[in-house]
């Protein structure tokens, strides 16, 4: 299931990418829906990112927040905080408060970043790359090295030196599109 499914994200990073270019080609927007012509369709895939980023950000904060709850709340020895969970097992008022506000924090930070998008496009094409190609790779290499054919070896270190070179190019013009856009607002 992992590999399936690892391997279907770098297959539909891979075509989305090259749909994109191949239907605008110099024209392609750093948005890809703004690249759209028809304005309905534009409107309807702008609504489905937006619910998609508003859905995909509970699962990063709540492990966040869980990993604080359980090393200054709660799960240590020693605590440095009292416990976020009263007695029956119900979050405590202040707890829910500071979940409050690390929401917030997070919010005003994405907004007030300039040039969020370019600063964006940058970090994906780290973590996208890692996450998709290199880390996969390499962790099938780590735990059943023992056990892969010669070809399978070298299928990995093919997939890790690919997925290394294609980060390299996309952090290459991600910061090229960063330094344009703070240069083009200077001035």
């Amino acid at each position: 299931m992992l590999s399936a499914s690892h391997i279907a994200a770098a297959i539909f990073k891979a075509l989305f990418g090259l749909i994109g270019f191949l239907t605008f080609a110099e024209l392609t927007q750093k948005e890809i829906s703004n690249s759209l012509p028809n304005q309905y369709f534009k409107v309807i895939v702008n609504i489905v990112l937006v619910i998609k980023a508003l859905l995909s950000y509970p699962l990063p904060f709540f492990a966040i927040v869980q990993l604080l709850t359980d090393n200054f709340f709660r799960g240590v020895k020693f605590t440095v905080f009292q416990s976020c969970y009263g007695a029956d097992g119900s979050l405590r008022e202040w707890a829910a408060c500071l979940r409050i506000i690390l929401l917030l924090w997070t919010l005003m930070v994405a907004l007030s970043v300039p040039y969020l998008l370019e600063l964006m496009g940058l970090v994906g094409n780290i973590t996208g790359t890692m996450l998709s190609f290199v880390w996969p790779a390499y962790f099938h290499l780590k735990l059943k090295s023992d056990k892969l054919t010669k070809e399978e070896i070298k299928f990995n270190k093919f997939v890790i030196g690919m997925g290394i070179f294609v980060m390299v190019l996309g952090v290459y013009y991600s910061t090229i599109e960063l330094y344009s856009a703070i240069k083009y607002k200077s001035n």
